[in-house]
């Protein structure tokens, strides 16, 4: 039988088995528990006796794999496995010497790091490295191959899942890239993080937001989109704020529908849970309702009274541009059921809307209301978001 661990010490290589731990190979404490850690190959050969086993072990698992590592299968075949970036498959079809020579051969060629592998070791250092200019960031992030421009923008992709081990992270960040034109990504801590890079000044999304739909909804993924940035530093800042305004719309239940949330439209209710924070700091109250025009909090014990919903059909009549048509078609109701009950809010709360000033504060009011109701669902406002990295 053809000696896996000879070969591996000719070479000068560590090796892992699926299923022994080679006491002869140094390093066996960190290679032997990788395989209970499932976190990263470590640099050497990863052996496996038959091709079902090596399918079973990366179908089953999100690896990584270090530059350099092989992969050697006994019984190889043909597969489609996806195998993690950066491992070198060799069958045993050849002859023993061949397969030496071949191995040998793929070991003294130069390496060329991968744009993900560059692109995870740019986001770990902007993270870590506190001591970075401006200046030493934009000339990393030039040197990311694929660049496109000067700006910048940050998504995240999180799952509902209970076992995110067996999400194929790895897979799913394949299909986005390929979506997200000039973007590189990285996997951290059960979420998926892409940088997109552009050349001008933008303030729209001109993706194809209905194919990445199709993806986020085949692994029950959610993904959220931030705003671009010139400004390379303020990066791990802007991924932590449109994590948490993922986080914040899944917990106050905004846009059930999608899949796709944007720092743009959920920027208020973003900036209201920050608010909150602050007020509860500085108060030592969770009174921030108090904060909202007082037609609103009669507008919301009226419609608990009265099991009515004046309160959400003034809001979305706001936020249609006082739309008749637009507002009932949003809350699925007759026209003239949405202007009698527009009118009976007016008369009953004395309310000039045509106010635009007064326009702003009731929709403000509005959003304040919901994000308080669905907070208080659980009785407490969102604990802060791990910003980790």
């Amino acid at each position: 039988m053809f000696d896996v661990p000879e070969m591996s010490r000719t070479l000068g290589l560590h090796l892992v088995s699926s299923r022994v731990a080679w006491d002869t190979v140094p390093h066996t404490p960190r290679q032997s528990t990788f395989l209970y850690d499932q976190r990263e190959l470590p640099y050497g050969v990863v052996h496996f006796s038959t091709m079902a086993d090596a399918a079973a072990f990366f179908s089953a698992r999100r690896v990584e794999a270090e530059p350099g590592s092989i992969l050697l299968v006994s019984d190889w075949n043909e597969t489609e496995i996806r195998f993690p970036e950066g491992l070198s498959v060799f069958g045993f079809s050849d002859s023993i010497g061949a397969l030496h020579n071949r191995v040998e051969a793929f070991l003294r060629q130069p390496y060329e790091e991968s744009a993900s592998r560059q692109f995870s070791r740019f986001w770990s250092e902007i993270n870590s490295n506190n001591n970075l200019t401006n200046d030493d960031i934009r000339e990393a992030f030039n040197q990311l191959p694929g660049i496109e421009g000067p700006f910048a923008q940050i998504c995240t992709v999180v799952f509902d899942s209970t076992e995110p081990s067996r999400i194929p992270y790895a897979l799913v960040m394949e299909h986005l890239l390929a979506l997200l034109p000039h973007s590189f990504g990285v996997i951290r801590d059960n979420e998926i993080i892409i940088m997109i890079s552009y050349q001008e000044r933008r303030f729209d999304y001109p993706y194809d937001l209905d194919a990445i739909t199709k993806v986020l909804e085949k692994y029950n993924g959610y993904m959220g989109i931030g705003n671009g940035t010139r400004d390379l530093s303020a990066l791990p800042l802007l991924h932590t704020l449109i994590r948490h305004t993922v986080r914040l719309a899944l917990q106050i239940r905004v846009g059930q529908e999608t899949r796709i949330f944007t720092l743009e439209r959920l920027g208020m209710y973003l900036t209201i849970d920050l608010a909150a924070r602050g007020f509860k700091a500085f108060t030592g109250s969770d009174g921030l309702l108090y904060l909202a025009h007082p037609a609103i909090t009669f507008l919301t014990r009226y419609d608990e009274e009265k099991d009515s919903n004046l309160r959400l059909t003034l809001y979305f009549y706001l936020l249609s541009d006082k739309s008749i048509a637009e507002t009932a078609k949003r809350m699925h109701m007759h026209r003239n059921t949405v202007m009698y009950k527009i009118r009976k809010v007016t008369e009953m709360c004395r309310l000039d809307l045509d106010n635009p000033h007064l326009c702003e504060r009731l929709l403000f009011s509005c959003q304040l209301a919901r994000y308080f109701e669905e907070i208080n669902r659980s009785k407490k406002i969102l604990p802060p978001t791990n910003t980790a990295n």
